[in-house]
């Protein structure tokens, strides 16, 4: 344990070094900008050929995307410092700290090593897309059973095919605003976590049909802090709990992404 701690700190110490060498670098912001919106611009097109969004989808994105890339021209903070040491320095020691608090708590350097367990099928999920499919023969617009199936396919790993159910569902049932929410968590799943435009455009889409749903809003701040703007996040998730009762399902994952974001806050990222 003793030995690990010394070898990591001098890795890190290393890496100080070098960063302190490192010359305070001037990057262009607005160039930055324009290559993500780019990016995204191509995930739709993506999105598009696998039939997650549809052409009138991906016009309005792309619409506002472009919007987004023009404002930023306006942008007089253009410049940013790329590296600074000493926040740098602060960073890596408040990382060090809190890893070495955790490994001293449940750390085990003894413990034999374990393979990750391999992806398993769930038997439960299996027979509630059956039934829920079976269902859905018998009634397409039973709004609970589309749920349920594209629920159970998520859990079984089948997240395309979750998000093609959930398309078809809320084209043929365009007002009920659960199938769209589901919809984008499906996108959510399907991008292993990431909201992309595709799945923020669906989570808008629910936003105004019921601008008081918790989860478009949810994956709204979720969506800011991917964007390390913690700040922006903070802005959505604070009213979302004084909206909720306390004891809302979806509450303990509002406690925990309010402490995130103070937690980047603190540590100085996604400060200006």
């Amino acid at each position: 344990m003793i030995l690990l701690s010394v070898i990591i700190s001098l890795l890190i110490a290393a890496v100080l070094w070098a960063v302190a060498r490192t010359p305070v670098v001037l990057v262009d912001r607005h160039a930055e900008e324009l290559f993500l919106h780019k990016t995204e611009i191509e995930k739709l097109g993506q999105s598009k050929q696998l039939g997650m969004i549809t052409e009138e989808d991906v016009k309005q994105q792309t619409i506002d995307l472009q919007r987004r890339m023009l404002r930023s021209r306006h942008d007089k903070n253009h410049i940013a410092r790329l590296t600074d040491p000493k926040e740098f320095g602060i960073l890596i020691g408040v990382i060090m700290l809190v890893g070495s608090a955790v490994y001293l708590q449940y750390g085990n350097p003894a413990a034999a090593d374990h393979p990750a367990p391999a992806l398993l099928k769930s038997p439960q999920a299996q027979s509630k897309y059956t039934a829920a499919r079976d269902q859905l023969l018998k009634q397409p617009d039973d709004v609970n059973a589309w749920l349920v199936m594209s629920a159970a396919l998520v859990e079984m790993g089948e997240t395309e095919r979750a998000a093609e159910a959930l398309q078809k569902a809320t084209e043929v049932m365009p007002l009920q605003v659960d199938l769209w929410v589901a919809r984008g968590q499906a996108l959510v799943a399907h991008a292993g976590g990431i909201v992309t435009p595709a799945a923020r455009l669906a989570f808008d889409h629910a936003s105004t049909l019921d601008p008081k749903h918790p989860g478009p809003r949810l994956y709204l701040a979720l969506a800011w802090m991917q964007a390390v703007q913690p700040e922006e996040a903070l802005k959505v998730l604070e009213p979302l709990a004084k909206d909720s009762v306390p004891d809302a399902p979806w509450m303990p994952k509002v406690r925990r992404m309010i402490n995130g974001c103070k937690t980047m806050l603190a540590a100085g990222v996604g400060k200006n």
